[in-house]
Parts: structure tokens; sequence; C-alpha cells
């Protein structure tokens, strides 16, 4: 008896311990998931502050009526001067007037400033001062596949959506209009017609990219898990200019070029193909003074390896003219570094 009593306390305290609910294993306070949701709750709720909802009367004039052009979605960049970007396609042309309407439901009349059709940018003005938030820019160029993003905007007049996902791709060409300049980030965040010039942004809730395209399209289709936003690094240069001057000053090197090929590149003595072939230069251009040489390959520009020549094209158009590009090309079997003054594209 006096050796089965304690071995009857020892299999009912294992018993106890056994049935403890799982629970009390469990940390204290909020788990580390919801951190992560009240953290993505506190960005959309603040961006949203600064994300508007725009519909357009085309040919409007001062009167504000006209015939509806469409809708779209916009974000406060600059809130004392009252200067939102959106993409030129939901604004349609510089005589098209707006119903801006903030996150807290007041509307406002909104105009044109500029737009760019071949990078599909638009600036937009609203009353000074109205608007109480502001986005900033971030860095695209800090986005990579699997990096995640936030989408904000108003897909099929759903006003104040928020979706969550991640950069799928970058460097996308998807040739939408003539003569354009393309570099978009492809993304899974949920998009659709009403997104349209809403901002992409990074988990510090800064702008990497304005909302532009789905499934290859600016019109057309449904979403089908494929977004497309231009890239903050093209944005925030174009929507500057568009500001300050009323145009984009684009960048120009006076090359013609075309995509290097796996066998092109194998005869180089490169594993790997990318960059882009000088098939042609402009004399007295920015290039041939700098010294490039047609057949040269250029592999990266200020640091950003070069995937195809329209990729190079692109970057250099977002280089302000007058700055000093940094190249890095492929001569033979050399490697070699050129500085090159950026002028103006005429």
């Amino acid at each position: 008896m006096t050796i089965l009593r304690p071995i009857l306390l020892f299999v009912f305290l294992v018993a106890i311990l056994w049935i403890r609910p799982a629970t009390t294993h469990l940390p204290e306070g909020p788990s580390s998931l919801e951190n992560l949701s009240q953290a993505t709750e506190e960005l959309a709720s603040d961006a949203l502050l600064a994300t508007v909802f725009l519909r357009v009367d085309q040919g409007a004039g001062s009167a504000g009526h006209g015939e509806q052009h469409g809708a779209g979605t916009g974000f406060i960049l600059d809130a004392m001067r009252g200067l939102v970007v959106t993409n030129n396609h939901v604004v349609g042309d510089l005589s098209s007037r707006m119903r801006v309407t903030l996150n807290d439901g007041r509307q406002f009349y909104g105009d044109p400033v500029a737009a760019d059709p071949k990078t599909d940018l638009a600036v937009v003005r609203i009353p000074e001062g109205v608007a109480r938030r502001q986005l900033r820019w971030g860095s695209s160029d800090q986005m990579v596949p699997g990096s995640w993003v936030m989408a904000l905007g108003n897909p099929l007049g759903l006003t104040g959506t928020t979706s969550l996902g991640v950069v799928s791709g970058l460097n996308r060409e998807l040739g939408l209009t003539q003569d354009s300049y393309e570099d978009f980030l492809q993304h899974d965040a949920f998009i659709d017609h009403g997104s349209s010039g809403g901002p992409l942004l990074n988990m510090r809730g800064e702008v990497v990219g304005v909302n532009t395209a789905i499934g290859g399209s600016l019109q057309r289709d449904a979403w089908q898990g494929i977004s497309y936003a231009v890239p903050a690094r093209m944005a925030s240069r174009v929507v500057a200019d568009l500001i300050q001057h009323g145009k984009v000053r684009r960048g120009w090197l006076g090359v013609a070029t075309s995509d290097l090929e796996f066998g092109d590149a194998r005869n180089q003595g490169m594993e790997f193909p990318g960059g882009a072939i000088v098939t042609k230069l402009v004399k007295d251009s920015p290039a041939a003074t700098a010294g490039l040489k047609k057949g040269d390959i250029i592999l990266e520009l200020d640091g950003m390896r070069i995937r195809s020549a329209a990729h190079l094209r692109a970057r250099v158009g977002t280089v302000a003219p007058g700055s000093i590009a940094q190249f890095k090309i492929r001569r033979g079997r050399s490697t070699l570094d050129l500085k090159v003054a950026i002028r103006e594209k005429e």
C-alpha cells in the first residue's frame, strides 16, 4: 500500500499534464500572424487616405458636363498643391474634367495638368489643401520576384479596394502603344477595370509602381492573375517633368540596338544572353562622342543589368538630360566602362 500510493499519485499527475488544453502552451498576447495582419491593416488604412476615385467626363469644360469617358484611380502626390497621379488612358485628353472622390467621401472637380501617352501617366490637379494625406515614391529597383506589394484602387467601381500580392516579374514589355516606353513590374495583387492609376506599394507604404494594365491590355479582358505597373523609377521622373515642364524631357543616347540572342552571346564568350547590341550610331550623338562602337554589347546602365533593346530604351528615357550615365559594355572578349553625357531627345 505504501508503494502503491506514490505510483497512483504519479499516474494522476501525468494524466493532468496530458489533458491540459494545448492553448496553454501558446505565448500570451498577439501572435506573429496577428502582428502581420495588424501591420497590413495599418498600411492599407493610411494609404487609402491618399487614394482617390476618378470619374471622367470627356470634353466637359468648366461646367463639368460632357460624355462620360471612364473611371479610374489616382493617388495624392502633393496634398498642399493638390497634385494627383493617374494613368493617361484614364484622363482621356486634356479637355476632360473629372469628379475626384477622396476616401472620406468628399468630391471635387479635377483638371488635367499634363499627360504622357508613351508611359501612360498623367497628373491631375484638385483644389489645394483639400487632401490630408499624400504618398511618396519608393525604389522600384529594389523590387525582386517575391517582394510583397499592396495594390489600392477601385476595381469594377468597388471603391477603396486593397489587395496583397508579390512581384511576379521584372522588365515586362507589352507593346500597348506605338513608340511607348515600357519596363513594367508584373505582380499578382488583384486589380481590374477601375484600378488604373492606383498605387502599388511596398511594405513601407511607398509607391513602387502605378497600376496600368491587366493581362497585357489597357481596355480588354478580365483579371487572370497578371497585373502590370509602371515602375516608380520611370513614373517619378515622368511625373516630375509633367509638373515642372508640362512635358517629358527624355534622355537620348543616339544608338539603334537589337536584342542579344543565345548564339550571339556564345560567340562573345558569354554564358547567358542579355544586353543590347549596338547596330547603328548617330553621328555626334552622346554614344558616338563617348566612344561606343557598332557591335558593342550594352550590359549595364548605372549598375542595372540591361535585358533587351527595349529595356535599354526605357532606362535611357528615364535618365535626366544633362546627366552622366555609367555604362558597362562588352567589346569582343573585353568588358569596358564608359561614361556618357545624356542629352534630351528631340
